[in-house]
């Protein structure tokens, strides 16, 4: 089995993601923007991203409340991509309003 890049693996959802994987012997990493912890990787720099993401078979993203939130979601996609990623898992995660300064999307 491959390593598992895990974005968010602070956050609710992916702590107990990163733990439950540990757990079943799965080899994940968390990825942070923050050098010293884990695969260093930046939403906001696409070369990082497909640099972190190079040579991994799955990926779990989980993205930041950010007015920006779609260009990090793209930038990730794009570090995928580019780093011959060939499984992804994207969760997005809305709250009651969804974050400050981002339109809820609406079922029609």
């Amino acid at each position: 089995m491959n390593r598992i890049p895990v974005t968010g693996a602070s956050g609710t959802i992916g702590n107990p993601l990163v733990k439950r994987l540990g757990e079943i012997g799965a080899d994940c990493a968390i990825m942070s923007s923050r050098p010293g912890v884990g695969i260093l990787g930046d939403f906001n720099d696409p070369a990082s991203l497909e640099r972190a993401f190079g040579g991994v078979d799955t990926l779990f993203l989980l993205f930041p409340f950010a007015p920006d939130m779609l260009a990090l979601a793209r930038n990730a996609v794009a570090g995928a991509r580019g780093g011959s990623t060939a499984h992804r898992s994207l969760l997005w995660r809305w709250g009651r309003s969804g974050p400050p300064g981002v339109d809820r999307p609406r079922a029609r």
